[in-house]
């Protein structure tokens, strides 16, 4: 302290604390640099750029101001204070340096704690320095200037100054090496370029003194370094474009990356004219800028998308109405954070408007991120405006020529809408038309033969049906392929290549006079009865069907029509085939099990999973026929070796010894029992008891409703049949089942009608089988008590002998015939049981006139 005071007296006035002094030259650089400080200052507080790096460099920048006029005042008048507040600058502006570098490089946000253990360092030193001599004990002069005697903690400091300093170093290492973007990279590499000169003068000043080299400090030094630092920082912290350093060194990658990209942007702008549409260009620039690219505008939404710029289209258009120059999503963050944060959702790096302003020109190029990382540098963005600008050119030619297109569209749309007012117009007279060509289409439905609803309400086929010819009949069967391709011929029932076939849909036979043909024709149908359709013509189909209706009674039979055209002919065919295809099994032929419904088909499966077990079966139906049917289908299914047979009790038949003996024929068969609800509960349980005691049989109860106590006792399957009601859909095949066994019964060809279906359905809909049989046999009794009137012939009998009448019946007889077989002789000729020799005599006596289709006159 002795010391101290004896040079404190020898500088001061006796009266004064501190005597003037000179300005020295010494003082010129930190003169300078504090006029560089200055001159850095209005640049960052005139720049548009506000962020949190903004505002750390002007705290770092305010603390290194603080310590040059410290430095200033040193020089110019020495005051005891004024190199502790250089000092304590220092400590202050190198805290304020690694926070500034961890923002740089690693973007950081921190929270309060971290800020407190950022600072709490630098808040110790401070107070270590000006309450304590602990850090530093005075200041004394050195050659030109003044120099820290430090205390026993000063140690501290340089730990501190050191470490701080290194770590920014370190920071800005890793932000240029691996920095989420580009530009974070490029402004981590001019941060650490500024920054190497101050961790040098630093490194160096305390590493010397350490050692107790005194003359080398920072008091020229390191307002050179400082300043050089803040101005390469105030570059890179107020400039979102920043020159890329590696782009200047030739041999580096960055520098070949670069020169590809701008040949590409420099190809694309030779080749902009060339392009022929605006979807081609904006494929062109996506390639060239190795990111997705959609363009949008306020006429149509989306005009083209590229390199799956499908998100970037969904930015609202609202929020691009407000865009009128280039917005890059880095350079808004802090100025435009709500548009920022809508560019980053949609995944868009920048905006680019083509005239913005204009209400039917105007655009937008949405840009992916991607962009971000080929874009950055101020010479990237002016070679991309000058593509952009190429682009404008190009979509605003197209504009042009849309327009035109517009309004050549638009002559034409008017003269469509002139033709559309002529055609609706013409609609309507064409909707009175088909109101009325509806009601007629009504009327005939109504009046349609009733098969044809056989092929309007069952399920679509999926194949046509299989059909057979047998005959020689080549005209009917080039007529027959005409509308089933598939129908194969064969000359009989006797032929062996029809034998070794399987059996057909539908057979289609030729039916001569000759009788002795019949049986092996008869045979085929009877054995097959259920599984084929038969349909029969030619002049001896009417003399089978009543020779051997009984044979025939419960087959799929049907004679054709002496004169019909296609549609009848082809209606029939599809009409016997939906027959078939829907015919389970015949056992009686007043009770046919078979239908399309779906109540149906679930009761054939259910029927057909029953017929693998061998226990008793309850079948429940109020229809007694159809439990029959339903009780031999299951047993067909079942494939037992007995007979089928049924068994309707009485009381005469509760003797065990009788019942014994009539179901002795059904051993290895099945027994259907019929009745039971109609006899006392003890000789039910008898029966019963008799009947379950057999073995090797089966046993099927039909029961219109079983009771609790009868389910209890036979212990069995339930089978429960649909009832009429339940099976809409099948009554219009059962009405044609029907009416062709009354056809074949009553030798007619008559028919119900559509309408006549309709009101049977509507107004006496049958319960049971029987009940629709009756009904469907009542119609057609009415119906065929309709007789054809007689065809009238007038003959005088006064003025011809007999011989003359007979010889005018025949001419009368055989013109008529010849008239209903077309002129065709032969058919004519076998019609009226004449040789074709004779018949041909009888038109030449007669002097018949023969009008064939075939105007030679040949048949």
């Amino acid at each position: 302290m002795d010391m101290e005071q004896e040079w404190h007296s020898s500088c001061c006035h006796k009266e004064g604390t501190f005597i003037a002094m000179d300005l020295k030259i010494y003082a010129l650089p930190a003169i300078l640099a504090l006029a560089a400080k200055a001159v850095i200052y209005l640049y960052a507080r005139f720049s548009e750029l506000r962020t949190l790096e903004t505002r750390l460099y002007l705290w770092f920048l305010f603390a290194l101001s603080v310590q040059n006029l410290a430095e200033v005042g040193i020089f110019a008048s020495y005051a005891e204070h004024l190199p502790f507040v250089y000092f304590g600058a220092s400590i202050i502006a190198i805290t304020l340096l690694l926070h500034l570098a961890l923002v740089v490089a690693r973007e950081w946000r921190p929270t309060l704690v971290w800020l407190v253990l950022l600072y709490a360092p630098s808040v110790i030193l401070e107070i270590l320095l000006w309450f304590t001599p602990l850090l530093v004990q005075r200041f004394e002069p050195l050659l030109y200037t003044y120099t820290r005697v430090p205390g026993s903690l000063y140690f501290l400091f340089e730990l501190y100054a050191l470490g701080y300093v290194a770590g920014a170093v370190a920071l800005c290492i890793y932000g240029s090496l691996w920095a989420r973007t580009a530009p974070r990279q490029i402004k981590n590499r001019l941060t650490l370029l500024g920054l190497f000169p101050i961790f040098l003068v630093v490194i160096a000043v305390v590493s010397l003194q350490h050692y107790g080299m005194r003359a080398f400090n920072t008091t020229v030094t390191l307002p050179i370094a400082i300043t050089f630092f803040l101005a390469v920082t105030a570059y890179a912290t107020h400039q979102y474009r920043l020159f890329d350093i590696a782009f200047f060194i030739p041999w580096s990658k960055v520098r070949a990356r670069k020169t590809a990209f701008y040949n590409r942007i420099r190809a694309m702008i030779s080749e902009i004219a060339d392009l022929g549409s605006v979807r081609e260009a904006v494929h062109r620039l996506a390639d060239t800028l190795r990111c997705p690219v959609a363009l949008v505008s306020t006429g149509k939404p989306v005009l083209a998308v590229a390199g799956g710029g499908q998100p970037l289209a969904a930015f609202p258009l609202e929020q691009l109405r407000q865009i009128d120059r280039i917005v890059v999503a880095n350079e808004i963050a802090d100025t435009a954070p709500q548009t920022c944060a809508l560019m980053r959702q949609h995944n868009i790096a920048a905006i680019v408007p083509f005239y913005p302003h204009s209400q039917n020109a105007s655009g937008w190029m949405l840009l992916g991120d991607a962009f971000s990382e080929q874009v950055y540098t101020p010479l990237d963005f002016k070679m991309v405006e000058q593509l952009f600008d190429k682009m404008a050119e190009l979509f605003l030619d197209k504009l042009l020529f849309m327009r035109n297109q517009l309004a050549a569209s638009e002559r034409r749309l008017q003269t469509l809408e002139l033709h559309l007012q002529q055609a609706q117009t013409g609609i309507v007279a064409l909707r009175g038309e088909n109101e009325s060509l509806r009601g007629q289409s009504l009327r005939l439905a109504r009046e349609q033969a009733a098969d044809s609803l056989l092929v309007t309400h069952a399920p679509e086929q999926t194949t046509l049906p299989s059909i057979v010819l047998l005959g020689r009949d080549k005209p009917l069967l080039k007529r027959l392929r005409r509308h089933f391709p598939q129908a194969d011929q064969y000359v009989g029932p006797d032929s062996a290549s029809f034998r070794r076939q399987g059996l057909p849909e539908v057979l289609v036979c030729q039916v001569e006079n000759d009788a002795d043909s019949h049986d092996e024709l008869l045979s085929l149908i009877a054995q097959n009865k259920g599984r084929l359709a038969v349909l029969i013509y030619d002049e001896g189909a009417q003399a089978f069907m009543a020779t051997h209706k009984t044979a025939l009674a419960g087959t799929l039979i049907e004679r054709l029509p002496d004169t019909g055209t296609d549609e009848v002919f082809v209606r029939r065919i599809q009409a016997l085939a939906g027959l078939q295809r829907a015919v389970h099994t015949i056992t009686d032929a007043d009770c046919p099990f078979a239908g399309v419904s779906q109540h149906f088909h679930e009761t054939m499966r259910e029927l057909a999973r029953l017929a693998g077990f061998t226990e008793p079966v309850l079948i429940e139906s109020p229809d007694t026929a159809e439990i029959v049917a339903a009780a031999h289908a299951l047993h067909e299914r079942s494939g037992r070796h007995g007979d089928f047979g049924s068994l309707l009790t009485t009381a005469q038949q509760a003797n065990a010894k009788a019942l014994q003996e009539q179901l002795g024929i059904c051993r290895g068969g099945t027994l259907l029992v019929m009745g039971l609800e109609n006899l006392p509960l003890a000789e039910r349980d008898e029966i019963l008891k008799t009947v379950l005691s057999v073995t090797g049989m089966r046993v099927i109860l039909g029961l219109p409703d079983a009771d609790e106590a009868l389910r209890a006792r036979f212990r069995s399957f339930t089978l429960r049949l649909p009832t009429l009601c339940e099976r809409r859909l099948d009554l219009p095949l059962l009405v044609h089942y029907f009416t062709l066994q009354y056809n074949l019964r009553a030798q007619t060809q008559a028919y119900l009608t559509q309408g006549e279906v309709d009101d049977l359905m509507a107004e006496d809909y049958p319960a049971t089988l029987s009940a629709l049989k009756a009904a469907v046999f009542d119609r057609l009794n009415a119906k065929n008590r309709e007789t054809a009137p007689v065809p009238e012939m007038t003959l005088a009998l006064v003025d011809k002998t007999l011989e003359e009448h007979v010889a005018a019946f025949e001419a009368h007889l055989i013109a008529q015939t010849l008239k209903r077989c077309q002129g065709n002789k032969s058919k004519a000729a076998r019609l009226l049981g004449l040789r074709p020799n004779t018949l041909h005599y009888k038109i030449e006596r007669y002097g018949l006139n023969v009008e064939t289709k075939d105007k030679s006159g040949n048949d």
